[in-house]
């Protein structure tokens, strides 16, 4: 049994089987702030670079699979906020939105996890939830996806 003390962050490291069991385990215990927490929590994943395609929605992997494989790299982040919220009590699942800006003034791929009917995203400051006037008027919209888009 683990202890009042056990930190649900842990689901980054262990075993495939032991990750997703500990993902369950924070998922659940989320009960407020789920942005906040959320967007802190997932600043701490081990990322890594290249591993899914920003325009390329059709290979990324369910929850289960990102989870148990254990690498992420920017795309991979957002999507995992995703899943986490969505299996989540988060009551704002239904209008999450997975949003790939290509950020021409700064050369790169901004995935941002779009909350709250758009009032807010995570993962576009490390670590913060941000209002989503902070993107820069010359990023370009790529793609948008919902849950019905993303292998739930």
């Amino acid at each position: 049994m683990q202890s009042d003390t056990w930190n649900y962050t842990n689901w980054f490291n262990g075993k495939p089987e032991q990750r997703i069991l500990n993902w369950r385990r924070y998922r659940h215990h989320i009960s407020d702030n789920h942005l906040e927490h959320v967007a802190t929590d997932w600043a701490n994943c081990p990322v890594i670079s290249n591993l899914l395609q920003p325009d390329d929605p059709q290979d990324w992997p369910d929850a289960w699979t990102l989870i148990g494989g254990g690498s992420y790299d920017d795309v991979g982040r957002a999507l995992g906020m995703f899943y986490t919220l969505y299996y989540s009590d988060y009551r704002h699942r239904d209008d999450m939105v997975l949003k790939c800006y290509m950020d021409r003034k700064n050369h790169q791929y901004l995935n941002l996890l779009f909350c709250e009917q758009g009032k807010y995203m995570l993962n576009y400051s490390l670590g913060e939830v941000v209002n989503t006037t902070a993107i820069e008027p010359t990023a370009i919209l790529i793609n948008t996806l919902t849950a019905k888009d993303i292998k739930i």
